[in-house]
């Protein structure tokens, strides 16, 4: 659901960004930057969509990666048509408690390496780590909840992808992507802090990574508190800026 993102990204999301991007099957999947070719692109916009997937604006083409790249994700521009940022919600049921957890802002930084595996199957590879902020508790509303420092920030994550369009995402050691602690709150069984652990699935559309809290749930694969859970978010990956200047964002095929 547009707007209603993970915790934990996308995470996470990030997942997607700060991730090993890595083959399960025979087909290769190689991670490439998206570079603006006005005269001979076939992607659009700078989000590097297909005609098919609704991309629209100026050309891009496909560009090889070489060696070790530095890459940084963010939620900006991943809602409302790419003019908005996704929020990022994290839901599930902690102590007996139906508990929904939102955060504003998304960012990470992390590397990519494309390698050829010894089948001969190329991939690429990379680890990171998110950052979200702004975070609040949704629910339970009105009992004063609040997430300590408004700001998660996941372990070092990993991701495999399953074709060009999903990854695959976990924790680079041991199974907790994050821990979340809360405060404040009138119930008190939810003063404490809580673990997310697991793995989860997200579709990659161009240059942006997607989870829905639905869809994650429905996985069934991650776990809050102990207890199934929903994670919804997006990030857009790129080549890490330099200076201040935004760098070409990163597609697979």
């Amino acid at each position: 659901m547009i707007g209603r993102r993970s915790v934990l990204g996308i995470a996470v999301l990030c997942a997607l960004a700060f991730s090993a991007f890595s083959v399960s099957s025979a087909s290769a999947t190689t991670a490439f930057t998206c570079v603006k070719n006005v005269a001979s692109g076939t992607l659009l916009g700078e989000h590097c969509l297909t005609e098919a997937q609704g991309g629209s604006g100026e050309k891009y083409s496909h560009v090889a990666i070489e060696g070790t790249t530095a890459i940084e994700g963010s939620n900006e521009k991943t809602a409302s048509k790419t003019t908005t940022p996704a929020v990022s919600v994290l839901a599930g049921t902690l102590s007996g408690v139906i508990t929904e957890l939102q955060c504003t802002g998304l960012s990470g930084k992390g590397s990519l390496t494309n390698k050829e595996e010894p089948a001969g199957t190329m991939i690429a590879h990379g680890t990171g780590i998110i950052t979200y902020t702004g975070c609040t508790v949704l629910k339970p509303s009105g009992k004063g909840c609040v997430v300590a420092g408004g700001t998660v920030t996941t372990k070092e994550l990993t991701a495999v992808s399953e074709g060009a369009s999903t990854l695959a995402f976990k924790p680079k050691e041991g199974e907790t992507f994050a821990t979340i602690t809360i405060e404040k709150c009138s119930v008190e069984a939810l003063n404490k802090t809580f673990p997310v652990t697991g793995t989860l699935k997200g579709t990659v559309t161009g240059a942006t990574t997607s989870t829905t809290e639905a869809g994650v749930t429905e996985q069934n694969t991650l776990k809050f508190g102990g207890n199934k859970a929903g994670l919804g978010g997006s990030l857009t990956i790129r080549m890490e800026k330099v200076g201040e200047v935004t760098q070409n964002p990163i597609v697979l095929t």
